[in-house]
């Protein structure tokens, strides 16, 4: 089928589908807290690569994953009503919910996560990525959570407590951890796979 637009202003009405968001101090220290004494509660192992696979010069992390249960509930909760409000702002994707678990990510010295994104192959019902920033900036450097933008990189802000929210197709990393240790709450909002 052939479609032509006759006034090109109709091309300009779509959403921001390059932009990210994010919440200021959504989470309080009590709940960061709540969150990362949950690390010790949960099996922990390296961050893999999208296809399963164990590459410490790609991605070097140690995660839980924290199944949906009493003590988690409030974190979904959370985390969905931030993707609901954020999605309605900037990109109005069709989702439907979670269809992974949350992440709890640690970190340390050395550790990085380079230049991915979080959908495709078997991933491509992921929509929205989430990150919550739960340490203090001041315990660690390095760590920043970068998007590429174009020809430009943009740092998301490293105020603890904040959400960052973006489409799961935007390119992104973690880079290496020079002092301290950083912890982050990842997810992912889904939908029906893009096509």
């Amino acid at each position: 089928m052939l479609s032509v637009y006759k006034d090109h202003s109709e091309l300009n009405k779509g959403r921001k589908l390059s932009d990210y968001f994010y919440f200021a101090g959504e989470f309080t220290l009590q709940e960061i807290d709540k969150v990362t004494t949950l690390f010790d509660k949960y099996e922990k192992q390296d961050g893999v690569i999208g296809d399963g696979k164990l590459d410490k010069n790609y991605r070097k992390s140690r995660i839980a994953w924290l199944p949906l249960q009493d003590d988690t509930a409030w974190i979904y909760q959370k985390l969905l009503n931030c993707a609901k409000s954020a999605n309605e702002k900037l990109w109005n994707f069709q989702i439907i919910g979670f269809g992974e678990k949350l992440q709890l990510t640690e970190y340390q010295e050395g550790d990085k996560y380079d230049w991915h994104m979080d959908m495709g192959g078997l991933m491509n019902h992921r929509k929205i990525s989430i990150s919550v920033q739960l340490s203090h900036p001041n315990t660690y450097e390095g760590g920043e959570l970068e998007f590429k933008l174009g020809t430009k990189e943009e740092a998301a802000s490293k105020s603890e407590g904040s959400v960052t929210l973006f489409p799961s197709y935007l390119l992104h990393r973690v880079k290496p951890i020079t002092k301290g240790k950083r912890m982050s709450l990842i997810c992912w909002i889904s939908g029906e796979s893009w096509r």
